[in-house]
């Protein structure tokens, strides 16, 4: 199956801003799909093995700053939130010392990268390992991009009408946004923010296409009980439709007075507005993301909740 361009990664994504303890502009290693705690014991551990001495700096708050010094490469790396989601890998060179040499950077980024796709290899499955009937959702998903104040956000959607209705989670967009829809082949179609709903954070996109086949909201399954199985399609770090399996933990939670379920299954950035299925193919719910922190704890906005946004006819 084609894999799209990595999201975060590889895409160009560059943001500039110097730190106040740079004398010259850092380099941007990249943003990465996991919370700045794993991401600075990744680099650390991958600085140490390399054979650098590594101090940690006094942090500001929602940073993390450390010194990493090898035979006259000095150089402060600072790592801190870019999303919810995300981590900026950052080098501070200064220009009184020796800084990292633009052989480490690349190195450490690709390092980075290796790691970053380790995790979703490790924990992602086969379309063919899916039940027929959820396989037969499969053509309905649809990858997402759009951006926001500038920086590329990337999503998963799913087609409700074959006519080119799409529902998607609402975070990171307005009302007003244009989408990019990603079809097979990498064709890009202009779509439309017809319907935005934050609180419940879910919209509804209208593109110019006709989907093979859509995804029933009336063919659902409300009720769901700790253990059951649970398949989520989607696009996340931008592989298309590819497949995460997962175990409902236990009841819905009360998030902003929103149901929750709550699910053990791998959750990365692009994963958000991923239908979700039961072994019979019957829409339980959309992936909404993780939380923070954790790799494995997904959280999904249920069915009612979806209906609800759909108003009525849906139920």
């Amino acid at each position: 199956m084609r894999r799209l361009v990595q999201f975060f990664v590889l895409c160009g994504f560059i943001l500039f801003g110097s730190l106040a303890i740079c004398e010259v502009v850092p380099a941007i290693i990249g943003v990465y799909p996991v919370p700045v705690s794993e991401t600075e014991e990744f680099v650390v551990s991958w600085l140490q093995e390399s054979g650098f001495t590594v101090s940690k700096e006094l942090p500001e708050a929602g940073k993390t700053r450390f010194k990493a010094n090898k035979a006259g490469e000095v150089a402060l790396i600072e790592i801190r939130p870019q999303s919810p989601l995300g981590s900026l890998v950052e080098v501070c060179n200064t220009t009184n010392v020796q800084g990292f040499k633009p052989s480490t950077i690349g190195d450490l980024k690709a390092a980075l990268e290796r790691y970053i796709l380790s995790i979703y290899e490790k924990n992602s499955h086969k379309v063919d390992t899916l039940p027929d009937k959820v396989k037969a959702m499969v053509k309905a998903i649809v990858c997402l991009r759009t951006s926001t104040d500038g920086e590329p956000v990337q999503f998963s959607g799913f087609a409700i009408d074959r006519r080119g209705v799409i529902v998607a989670t609402a975070h990171d967009l307005d009302a007003e946004h244009n989408i990019i829809t990603d079809e097979d082949g990498g064709v890009g179609l202009k779509g439309e923010v017809i319907k935005w709903d934050p609180l419940r954070d879910l919209s509804l996109i209208k593109v110019k296409n006709i989907f093979e086949t859509a995804v029933s909201v009336k063919n659902i399954k409300r009720q769901l009980k700790s253990g059951d199985r649970v398949y989520s399609i989607g696009c996340p770090q931008n592989f298309l439709r590819k497949v995460q399996i997962g175990i409902v933990e236990g009841p819905p939670a009360m998030v902003n007075g929103q149901p929750l379920w709550q699910v053990n299954m791998e959750v990365l950035p692009g994963s958000s507005g991923s239908p979700v299925f039961d072994s019979d193919g019957k829409l339980v719910g959309v992936v909404k993301g993780r939380y923070r922190g954790t790799l494995s704890r997904g959280f999904l906005i249920p069915i009612d909740t979806i209906q609800d946004f759909l108003g009525r006819g849906t139920r």
